[in-house]
């Protein structure tokens, strides 16, 4: 069973980059600043973020290098299964607004556009319903 662990913003951002690749772990050394930037991750957050990550068993650090473990991981993708099922509940519901406005030609030009970026998580419900009732 995976443990329940609410991630920072800070924090899921690092455990994306890290799903992705390790990373260098001297925070304080030029090469692995420059490593964390190009990732988008800075060396501040990374100083704040990585020891209660460690402490919660996220990610691990070894040899310079640091690394998502398997605990790490499992939070990782609970936390994007969480916000896809989130945005499918607002898909669903946005299309229950869609019904309501059947037959406006200005809801049938703005649905797409609103749907798309509703699901894509560019909007939130509400934002997309205004969109759609402009």
């Amino acid at each position: 069973m995976i443990p329940h662990i609410e991630l920072t913003e800070s924090q899921h951002r690092i455990l994306a980059e890290l799903m992705v690749g390790d990373l260098p772990s001297s925070g304080h050394e030029p090469a692995a600043s420059a490593a964390a930037e190009a990732r988008g991750l800075t060396a501040r957050m990374l100083a704040a973020e990585v020891p209660a990550m460690r402490w919660k068993q996220l990610v691990s650090e070894a040899d310079g290098v640091l690394t998502v473990t398997t605990l790490g991981a499992a939070i990782f993708h609970r936390a994007r299964q969480e916000e896809a099922e989130a945005r499918l509940a607002a898909v669903v519901s946005f299309a229950d607004v869609l019904e309501a406005a059947a037959g406006s030609p200005r809801a049938a030009r703005r649905a797409p556009h609103a749907l798309r970026r509703l699901a894509q998580g560019v909007l939130s419900r509400d934002q997309a319903v205004r969109h759609l009732l402009a």
